[in-house]
């Protein structure tokens, strides 16, 4: 049993690192909101983000803090971009606009983290443990771009 749910992790990680992730997220929670609670408010802030963002797309896992035991969403953030990303300096501003608007409408605690995505970093790993957690399973938002979509090898 350990090995194919380990064999499904995997199995989730490749997938989700197959897709075109631009920002990495960590929305915390300023009060102790049930399971039902959290996946109802990933789900709402997903829903006022692509009001800005009408192709985003993204999964977010829950854990539980360790220090103060309030669950924590993690977010990979994509579809940031209605074509190509755009050359620098403007990808780095757009990255910082949408990062901005992302707090904004987070309204059930803080976002800790908000950085532009790095797939060396270690986040499709960590959000790919919790894709089957009992109590609140991985949740994908929206329809992911593939990778080859674009040309541009920045995302």
């Amino acid at each position: 049993m350990v090995d194919e749910e380990r064999r499904l992790r995997q199995e989730v990680a490749h997938w989700l690192g197959s897709k075109r992730w631009q920002l990495y997220l960590v929305l915390t929670f300023s009060h102790r909101p049930r399971a039902e609670a959290v996946a109802k408010a990933a789900t709402g802030w997903y829903r006022e983000f692509r009001m800005e963002y009408p192709r985003a797309f993204s999964y977010a896992s829950a854990d539980r803090g360790a220090v103060t035991g309030h669950w924590n969403l993690h977010v990979l953030l994509g579809g940031l971009f209605v074509t190509a990303p755009p050359p620098e300096p403007h990808y780095t501003l757009a990255l910082s606009r949408a990062r901005e608007h992302a707090k904004r409408v987070w309204q059930h605690g803080q976002v800790v983290t908000a950085a532009p995505y790095d797939g060396r970093r270690g986040a499709v790993s960590y959000v790919a443990q919790y894709w089957s957690d009992p109590e609140i399973p991985g949740m994908l938002l929206g329809s992911p771009i593939r990778k080859s979509h674009w040309s541009s090898g920045r995302c």
